[in-house]
């Protein structure tokens, strides 16, 4: 049905001009539904500001978080090189205490196994049994070398005579956030 005109006769029968009969009340009525679509609308909006403002704040928390595994590493890849650097230097009694000190700090880490396997492997060649055993031609030492040489964790570490640990190992870093 056309809505009427206002000076058209009030469709409730009363015989005034619907501007002076139903038109203030239908506009008033209008007026309330339009208003609270915009409270509603007002209300949506302040929640979605509330649950931008969170997703800021987790992705906040999330960064923070990160930047303390980064410095974490960082901090692995200084110990680890110190290890590395003692090794090379021959001072084998301190690598394997640094390298000790790395697998009670880090264990979730292989760097310490590294560098102990590392520091097991000049042993090893300096200090060879005279005789061996039928079927054992090699070291137990030799064999833990080889042993973190075919570890599993890590592809991109292919022995460990590797001698620097990169700052940013990716291997580290994944199985550190899963």
């Amino acid at each position: 049905m056309a809505k009427p005109g206002r000076n058209d006769p009030c469709h409730c029968g009363s015989g005034k001009k619907y501007k002076k009969c139903c038109q203030p009340k239908e506009l008033a009525a209008e007026g309330e539904v339009i208003a609270k679509d915009q409270a509603a609308r007002a209300e949506r909006e302040a929640t979605r500001r509330l649950e931008q403002k969170a997703a800021k704040a987790a992705a906040l928390e999330r960064f923070h978080e990160i930047a303390d595994v980064d410095e974490e590493l960082e901090q692995l890849t200084t110990v680890s090189n110190a290890a590395v650097d003692l090794v090379n230097a021959g001072k084998l009694e301190e690598a394997e205490a640094a390298a000790r000190d790395l697998i009670a700090r880090y264990p979730e880490a292989h760097d310490g196994w590294d560098r102990l396997g590392m520091m097991y492997e000049p042993r090893a060649t300096t200090k060879r049994p005279q005789t061996a055993t039928a079927g054992h031609s090699r070291s137990s030492a030799s064999a833990l070398g080889s042993t973190i040489r075919s570890s599993p964790r890590c592809s991109s570490i292919s022995s460990p005579s590797s001698t620097r640990r990169r700052p940013a190992d990716h291997c580290d870093r994944a199985s550190q956030r899963s």
